[in-house]
């Protein structure tokens, strides 16, 4: 599940920077040893002077808020990603992976340079206890707030035979045999048809090319 922005409007507090550093350092301090805590502070002051200072503040308390509800509702919810690269997540308890002990990198996930939004990634448990948080989603930050998305992914005719062999097992050859009998053609809007794409490829032969059918 992908938290995004709509709107980025925090509906939570809106003080929501001052919030965020709240929150996470009232979190971080109980769950990282002590030999790691100075560079577990300066790292989070670093951190949060980025997220202020790009307005992202009430992202993160978004995000925190649905983990949240999961946690006290016994749903399964994880952060995962290059969003484990932050110790402010780590201290929302968004994600389980300690950044500072493990030598990780905040700006594979947020930085100044950057102009991309951060982009949280949640696995979630399936069927009913996902569509519960989602609801809880919907119903908490409003039709306004909130909008499910996917990625839909179609392949050609070609690539579509790739695919297939290769989830078949067949070798290289085999499958590049089975793309070479499919036409390359494809229909995007009522005006295609597989003549005027024969005809189209008939006017776009190199100089000199000469059919074995054509007179010389």
């Amino acid at each position: 599940m992908d938290v995004g922005i709509v709107g980025g409007v925090c509906s939570i507090c809106p003080a929501c920077g001052c919030s965020t550093r709240s929150i996470s350092t009232r979190s971080s301090v109980p769950r990282i040893g002590t030999a790691l805590y100075e560079r577990a502070k300066r790292q989070a002051e670093h951190e949060l002077r980025v997220i202020e200072s790009r307005g992202h503040a009430g992202y993160f308390l978004i995000v925190w808020d649905l983990v949240q509800f999961c946690k006290a509702s016994g749903i399964m919810a994880q952060g995962r990603g290059s969003a484990a690269s932050s110790v402010v997540c780590y201290a929302l308890e968004i994600t389980i992976v300690d950044p500072v002990g493990q030598k990780l990198l905040f700006e594979r996930f947020l930085s100044e340079e950057r102009t991309v939004m951060p982009d949280i990634d949640i696995d979630m448990a399936s069927d009913q206890p996902r569509e519960k948080g989602i609801q809880y989603f919907y119903k908490h930050y409003g039709a306004e707030g909130a909008a499910m998305t996917a990625n839909v992914i179609s392949f050609r005719n070609k690539s579509a035979s790739r695919e297939v062999g290769t989830a078949l097992g067949f070798d290289r050859e085999m499958t590049a045999k089975l793309a070479s009998l499919l036409s390359s053609w494809e229909y995007k809007a009522p005006s295609d048809s597989l003549e005027s794409t024969l005809c189209q490829g008939r006017t776009k032969r190199r100089p000199g090319w000469r059919s074995k059918r054509e007179p010389l």
